[in-house]
């Protein structure tokens, strides 16, 4: 099984929000397309693609295949995943939920595609 998301606009490394994320399937071929209200709106700059392996499937080989609506150069780069990142990626994916007011906090939160649970908190 694995799922694959899209997080923008990349800030000094981190993920500020997630654009969309796909099902986890135990499939070869996974394919999403950008959400029609989103397609104009998504700016130029540096987006990130996360790929999630929920049964923690090491040296996974894949492809990723993006269909781009501009001409243009695409720079694609691998990066390993740390501690902060993990905590940046919970954090845009948290966010992405509806807002709930708790007392005087606001939250947030959303499922994981590894089956945990992304909560955001403020005052």
């Amino acid at each position: 099984k694995m799922s694959f998301a899209l997080y923008e606009p990349v800030e000094n490394g981190k993920p500020e929000a997630e654009v969309l994320r796909s099902q986890t399937w135990g499939v070869r071929e996974l394919v999403e397309e950008i959400p029609r209200n989103k397609r104009k709106g998504l700016p130029a700059g540096e987006y990130l693609v996360a790929i999630f392996t929920p049964d923690k499937v090491s040296d996974r080989p894949l492809s990723l295949v993006l269909q781009l609506d501009v001409k243009g150069h695409c720079k694609v780069t691998q990066k390993d995943v740390d501690d902060e990142m993990r905590k940046s990626l919970a954090l845009a994916s948290a966010l992405k939920g509806q807002e709930k007011p708790i007392g005087p906090a606001k939250t947030r939160g959303a499922s994981l595609p590894d089956g945990g649970y992304a909560f955001a908190a403020s005052c």
